[in-house]
């Protein structure tokens, strides 16, 4: 139901249901913090639209090692301006080492949605001119745009691994 209604909760959501057989006093602080910013927002409206169908927004951040087993989580939101046409959160399905890691592996989870969009955009009639990726860890973005070139002993890793499973 969040998926179109409030897609900026499915992170919490989903996080929160990873919980329920082992749930903490944060938890519960969690859930409580998320109940209260819907009551407060009951009456606020869902806003879609585009201010440019040639210019792309993506937005994708994680977080490292937060669930019992130690894996990261991924969340993702594109949009052409106004509002969010897509947005997914999950849990990583690998263990990674660092938060760089994480984020290089957040990053090829959520960006075929992109490339999806990219392609469905231009199928459509409507080629884009900017498809804008956003990111917040700057060893991610510079193992992301670079290579190998910009990895140390510690992190050629994790380029092999990307590069060995064709992502």
């Amino acid at each position: 139901m969040e998926k179109r209604s409030r897609p900026y909760i499915e992170l919490v959501i989903l996080f929160l249901c990873t919980q329920v057989s082992c749930c903490t006093e944060e938890d519960w602080g969690k859930l409580k913090r998320l109940l209260r910013f819907l009551n407060q927002t009951i009456d606020d409206e869902r806003i879609m639209g585009a201010d440019d169908l040639l210019s792309l927004l993506t937005w994708i951040d994680v977080s490292y090692g937060v669930h019992t087993d130690m894996k990261g989580h991924t969340g993702g939101a594109m949009s052409f301006g106004t509002g969010i046409v897509h947005g997914k959160a999950s849990k990583q399905k690998l263990n990674t080492k660092s938060s760089t890691e994480t984020e290089v592996v957040g990053t090829s989870d959520y960006l075929p949605y992109n490339i999806w969009i990219m392609y469905f955009m231009e199928h459509q009639g409507y080629k884009l001119k900017n498809n804008t990726l956003n990111q917040d860890n700057q060893s991610a973005i510079k193992m992301e745009k670079n290579g190998r070139n910009s990895c140390t002993g510690n992190s050629r890793h994790t380029i092999n691994r990307e590069i060995s499973t064709g992502h």
